[in-house]
């Protein structure tokens, strides 16, 4: 028999999307399913409505609790998960029919212990705002070679979604609660914890880009988080494998511009003054053009956003300029 796969749901504010989430759960070709519905005091009529999933399908199982974040109802799931895997879905997204049978085929067939697909990124009325074209190609990593992309961002993401996990993993290891990328916090440390992480190139997640602003999207908090998030995880990789070291920095000065940038959009400026900006943004300069046909760096996301970040940054301040000219 197919081992028992529990499929965790965190659910808050979701109404209009939740229906085709569950849905296309529940009609996954691999069946052997524990659906945990975790309503995270969600204030609309989210919690009445994966009730009526409830009675009507003795797979799921139900949560109600008091608010407490993303990273509070996905906890939540996990601790009464009776599954031998875990696949966590955010309540706004939805999956394609088999993406649950093609992970597990993926992690029983090379014996790993973590499957990764790729995903589809669309907005409310499911236009397709990012996608790929892929070939259905599967690479084996280590655990090594699977931080190493991590940090690279050439492969594999942060994530806690569009991945299948081994149940064991999460012993010891939660999602931080009440924080935000609370999956940079980790995903690396479950991709440490296991001995090898099988990815297969096609999308078999749809993951759902709500809102039509992304200046709606920036907060302080998101900047500290995020400044914490990716430091306090490079801090720790950079100590422990000395053989990342070029690419961690690499990445650090990636994440500093990228938080500039930010705060700059959402009127935070005063978190990133414009002399700290300029520091690295020179020395991130150096090293791009120093490190570009390196090898080593081909298909570093952080070397192919990085001029094009500069050249948003650029028309962000044209565009201003022009508005305070009128």
């Amino acid at each position: 028999m197919d081992d028992l796969i529990s499929v965790i749901v965190p659910i808050y504010k979701v109404e209009k999307y939740l229906k085709k989430c569950v849905e296309s759960i529940l009609e996954q070709t691999y069946s052997n399913l524990d659906i945990i519905l975790v309503d995270d005091g969600s204030p609309d009529n989210c919690g009445d409505i994966i009730e009526e999933f409830r009675k009507k399908n003795e797979r799921i199982r139900t949560i109600h609790q008091k608010n407490g974040g993303l990273s509070d109802a996905r906890n939540s799931g996990i601790k009464i998960a009776k599954g031998k895997y875990i696949v966590c879905i955010d309540s706004d997204d939805w999956i394609e029919k088999n993406m649950i049978e093609v992970l597990y085929k993926d992690i029983i067939n090379t014996n790993s212990d973590i499957s990764v697909c790729e995903f589809v990124e669309e907005d409310d009325l499911q236009n397709i705002l990012s996608a790929k074209k892929y070939n259905n190609e599967i690479i084996e990593f280590s655990s090594k070679e699977a931080l190493k992309s991590l940090i690279k961002q050439d492969i594999l993401t942060n994530h806690a979604w569009n991945k299948l996990y081994k149940a064991s993993l999460f012993e010891g290891i939660e999602y931080p609660k009440g924080q935000l990328m609370e999956d940079v916090s980790t995903t690396y440390k479950l991709f440490e914890k296991a001995n090898k992480i099988v990815y297969q190139n096609t999308s078999l997640y749809h993951y759902i880009q709500r809102g039509t602003s992304i200046l709606g999207n920036i907060t302080e908090k998101r900047i500290n988080d995020q400044e914490f998030a990716f430091f306090d995880r490079n801090k720790y990789l950079m100590e422990k494998y000395s053989e990342f070291k070029e690419i961690i920095e690499l990445d650090n000065m990636y994440n500093v511009k990228t938080l500039y940038f930010l705060a700059i959009l959402g009127g935070y400026k005063n978190l990133y003054n414009s002399t700290k900006y300029a520091e690295y943004y020179a020395k991130y300069k150096k090293v791009y053009k120093e490190n570009r046909k390196n090898p080593e760096f081909k298909g570093d996301k952080s070397l192919q956003l990085f001029y094009k970040n500069r050249i948003a940054y650029k028309m962000y301040v044209k565009l201003k300029r022009k508005i305070k000219g009128n």
